[in-house]
């Protein structure tokens, strides 16, 4: 898409964005920022990790994702760093506010793919800044629970640059 090959339309068929994020989430929220990347020369790298390896974290575990080949792996990383004192028990708030309280068993396996998504979007944010000149900015759009009061996303980051410089800005 970036380079002209591919249209809108089947950008999103190729990488499952279309409804990413609920119906239509994709051209509202996402496609106008991947637009202006592009027509401004600016790169896009996709942070994420594919949904199938984060289901297969919260379902399998980290030992069976790091037993994987490695032309798999290559498609998340692991978590490098334990997380923040707190994060464990704002993601159980997150996930209770809906009156549902998940067991602890529940809250650690659901964290266990939020830790992988954390992982994987820190690692391709450093691999990014590794291939920018001194000095340049790397804008990372994500949900507000990755990256609010040094959530897992910022504590990867750290851990695996820890001259990282850190700015965010969260929007209502």
């Amino acid at each position: 898409y970036m380079a002209g090959t591919m249209d809108r339309d089947a950008f999103m068929d190729a990488t499952n964005s279309r409804n990413w994020a609920g119906k239509d989430s994709w051209v509202r929220w996402y496609q106008p920022m991947v637009d202006a990347a592009r027509d401004n020369g600016g790169r896009v790298v996709a942070a994420n990790a594919p949904r199938e390896y984060v289901r297969r974290a919260r379902l399998e575990g980290y030992e069976a994702l790091a037993a994987l080949p490695p032309e798999e792996r290559a498609h998340f990383d692991l978590p490098a760093a334990p997380p923040p004192a707190s994060y464990r028990e704002r993601f159980r708030e997150f996930m209770s506010s809906d009156g549902n309280a998940p067991t602890d068993e529940e809250l650690d396996t659901m964290l266990r793919s939020q830790r992988l998504w954390d992982a994987t979007m820190a690692a391709s944010i450093v691999g990014a800044c590794k291939t920018l000149p001194r000095n340049a900015k790397v804008v990372h759009v994500v949900g507000q629970f990755h990256s609010e009061f040094d959530g897992g996303l910022v504590s990867e980051i750290q851990a695996r640059d820890g001259s990282a410089r850190i700015l965010t800005i969260s929007v209502q």
